[in-house]
Order: C-alpha cells, then sequence, then structure tokens
C-alpha cells in the first residue's frame, strides 16, 4: 500500500541523515534512498548560481543517463525556470509537474525527460530558518505520481534534509572555529589571563 511505502521511504531518509557526517553525504544518500524506492526514477539536488541563474546540480542517483548534461534549468524568468525547479527556488514552495508530456512549462526539457520514462517531476526547496541551501527534484515512472500523499512525502522530506544540511553545516563551523582557536593558542607565547 501507498502509505507504508511511503512511510519506508521517509524511515530511510531519516536514518540516513541522522547518520551522515558531511553536507555532500546527506545529499548523495537522499537521492540514492529515492531512486531505489517505487515509484521514483531519478533524484537530484542542487544550487542557484547566482550570476548565471542555471541551477547546478551537487548530487544525483538514478536513471539519470546524461539528463542533467542535456537540460538547462534555471531560478529565473526565462523559459528554462519556468519548470518545477525554477518555480521552487523563485516561490520557495513545491512545485510539481504532473504530466511532463503535455505540461507547456515542461518544454524545455520534455523530450530528454521522456526518453529517460521520466512521466512527472516534484521539486522543493530545501530551505531552513530563511535560508534557501538547495532544491530537491524527484522523477517518477508514471503520471499524476506526486498526489497529496506523495507531495506531503516530498514536503517532509525537503524539511527534513535542509535541517540536517543546516545542523551538519552548523557542526563543521564550529569545529573550524575550534580548530582555528587551538592553532591560535598553540603558537602564543604570552600569557594568557582568564577572569
Amino acid at each position: 500500500d501507498d502509505q507504508r511505502r511511503i512511510n519506508r521511504v521517509v524511515s530511510r531518509i531519516n536514518r540516513a541523515l541522522v547518520r551522515t557526517t558531511s553536507r555532500p553525504d546527506v545529499e548523495a544518500r537522499v537521492c540514492e534512498i529515492f531512486a531505489e524506492s517505487e515509484p521514483y526514477l531519478f533524484a537530484w539536488i542542487g544550487d542557484v548560481d547566482e550570476s548565471s541563474g542555471r541551477i547546478v546540480p551537487r548530487a544525483s542517483a538514478g536513471a539519470e543517463e546524461g539528463y542533467l548534461d542535456a537540460v538547462t534549468i534555471t531560478a529565473d524568468d526565462r523559459d528554462t525556470g519556468q519548470g518545477p525547479a525554477g518555480v521552487a527556488v523563485r516561490e520557495r514552495r513545491v512545485a510539481i509537474a504532473q504530466r511532463i508530456g503535455e505540461d507547456k512549462d515542461f518544454s524545455p526539457w520534455r523530450e530528454a525527460a521522456l526518453e529517460r520514462g521520466f512521466s512527472s517531476v516534484a521539486a522543493a526547496p530545501l530551505e531552513y530558518d530563511g535560508e534557501l541551501y538547495s532544491i530537491l527534484a524527484v522523477y517518477a515512472d508514471r503520471t499524476d505520481a506526486f498526489d497529496g500523499t506523495e507531495r506531503d512525502l516530498i514536503v517532509d522530506v525537503a524539511d527534513d534534509v535542509a535541517h540536517a544540511t543546516a545542523a551538519v553545516e552548523t557542526r563543521a563551523a564550529l569545529r573550524r572555529e575550534r580548530d582555528r582557536f587551538e592553532r591560535l593558542f598553540e603558537h602564543t607565547t604570552d600569557p594568557i589571563a582568564y577572569c
């Protein structure tokens, strides 16, 4: 049943998020879990390149077969920014193309997507505490794959991934700061007074 399948995906992703220690690990593992789960074929996570407006992939898994190399996806008002990923970035919400073969906003990528068996796609911003970390896009092998329950799955996972990304980045920043202070104090010969 769909609810059990969705619960398994969420559970696998949450277990992976707890165990990962770096942002690349978080992103790679989330993409892998989606790509291994029915009805999904492919997932990727990308960042917006501010200078070009392009959404640049950071991690991906599944039946990609050169898809991300064959397409240009942007977060601006061009045709290449009107698909789910561009809308998700600009409007900071889940955006869905339920029928890639018929969706007029998906025309820049339609041929490449259909060649790879992608029939629908959902994209969600990975945003935590007002900061947009990246975008998650998940492709399915059937039309209308992202109904209310599947949409909720994408929202929940996006929230969890954004939270995990923020936590990993905070831990990394704290480690860098600790290391900086340790190096500073290792090389000082002046006495230090504590008040």
